[in-house]
């Protein structure tokens, strides 16, 4: 009787979280208003008329392509096509497979894979040669600025109205410059700018809430904006609004991801279920099998 309680308990917060994460994609400035579907595959967001008062955030990330203008750069050998692979322990940098070229083209940073994850197809522009880097030798180097729970989005200007301040970086120019000239190792270097097909996981991503910031305490009294960090450490961090934060701070959950604009450093997501508390050996063993 207890745990039939405890399962409806349970259901009923799920049920909750996915109307708040409904209502967010209307008034929370995370998603933004009715989406408007611009042919380029950004899902960017459209003010409502009576929503005049509410700033347009600027773009973390650069528009992706058309799937037109893809597929007409990609005749003229002006892009490549390949799958990203995303470092094992650390979402930092990865690597697109290019049969055009004949080898892997790096990827350098966060903002270069530009919204793409591991596993997804994506359109790579290679940079000019004398922009080619070096991977870092460094295992999860870089540091994600302000990846506390409750922290805004904000960040400043990177150049063409991106703003990049906060979208962790991998390579300091003066550490990439160093190791070119000592080891030589630099290869082809791109930016994505296109995605053809996502791999998002239809069954969800294992993880678990991040520590509030210093100040914020985490309640189940009212929706809150959190992020999950997943167990993979290849995935980026998910937002998702929940009115279980209190409950869920010291469990692991499964986050499913449902959108990731240009103006928001982190995917979009809500909340699946809840696999049990954080450390439980049963709980670990079936994140590591999900």
């Amino acid at each position: 009787m207890a745990y039939a309680k405890v399962r409806e308990q349970e259901g009923l917060g799920a049920l909750l979280d996915l109307v708040n994460s409904s209502r967010a994609m209307d008034v929370d400035g995370d998603v933004g208003g009715d989406v408007d579907v611009d042919g380029n595959g950004n899902g960017n967001n459209r003010r409502n008329g009576n929503d005049g008062n509410k700033r347009a955030r600027d773009k973390v990330y650069r528009d992706h392509l058309s799937a037109a203008s893809i597929n007409a750069d990609m005749k003229a050998g002006k892009l490549h096509q390949g799958s990203l692979r995303v470092g094992r322990f650390s979402p930092f940098e990865g690597w697109v497979g290019s049969e055009s070229i004949g080898q892997d083209i790096y990827i350098r940073n966060r903002v270069d894979m530009n919204r793409a994850m591991d596993g997804d197809i994506v359109a790579v522009e290679l940079l000019p040669e004398s922009q080619w880097k070096a991977p870092n030798t460094r295992i999860g180097v870089g540091e994600e600025v302000g990846a506390k729970s409750g922290d805004g989005d904000d960040g400043g200007d990177g150049g063409d109205g991106v703003k990049t301040t906060h979208v962790a970086m991998i390579d300091p120019d003066e550490e990439a410059v160093a190791i070119n000239m000592s080891s030589g190792s630099v290869k082809p270097t791109g930016v994505v700018v296109g995605i053809i097909r996502r791999n998002w996981r239809a069954r969800g991503y294992c993880g678990s809430l991040l520590p509030p910031k210093e100040g914020v305490t985490y309640k189940d009294s009212h929706t809150m904006s959190v992020l999950v960090c997943p167990v993979e450490k290849k995935y980026p961090m998910v937002r998702i609004q929940t009115r279980q934060a209190q409950t869920l701070q010291d469990k692991r959950i499964v986050v499913a991801i449902d959108g990731w604009n240009a103006d928001s450093v982190y995917p979009e997501g809500h909340y699946v279920k809840t696999l049990g508390n954080i450390g439980d050996k049963d709980v670990e063993t079936e994140v590591v099998i999900h």
